[in-house]
């Protein structure tokens, strides 16, 4: 791995900071994205438990892109007042995002419909 230049003013380095958080901002919107449809699939070919499962998991995955695109709006938006709340909310964001990005196989793997389906 290339180890990158060290910035050479403060500026510099909150402008890669911010270049950096929209670019992973975008990469878990594009996964949440990606399983948008599979989850309303699901919904949709489900009843009882499962379908409140799925539906409860299309929700949040909405809520979660909501967030990082607010995000990438508020970061295009960064004045000086804000750069600090900026950062934290990112680090929030970012680590609602992930634990909902790492709980949704699980939760999927969960429902009776994917502990029913027969393996080959």
């Amino acid at each position: 791995m290339s180890q990158q230049k060290r910035p050479a003013t403060f500026e510099e380095a909150e402008k890669r900071m911010k270049d950096q958080v929209i670019e992973l901002s975008k990469i878990y919107s594009n996964t949440i994205k990606e399983s948008l449809p599979i989850i309303k699939k699901a919904i949709s070919k489900t009843t009882g438990k499962d379908k409140l499962t799925y539906q409860s998991l299309f929700n949040e995955a909405n809520d979660h892109l909501h967030n990082l695109i607010q995000l990438k709006i508020e970061l295009n938006d960064l004045s000086t007042d804000n750069r600090g709340s900026i950062l934290e909310i990112s680090s929030e964001v970012f680590a609602n995002t992930v634990k909902f990005l790492d709980e949704l196989p699980k939760k999927i793997a969960n429902s009776d419909v994917y502990q029913n389906t027969p393996t080959s």
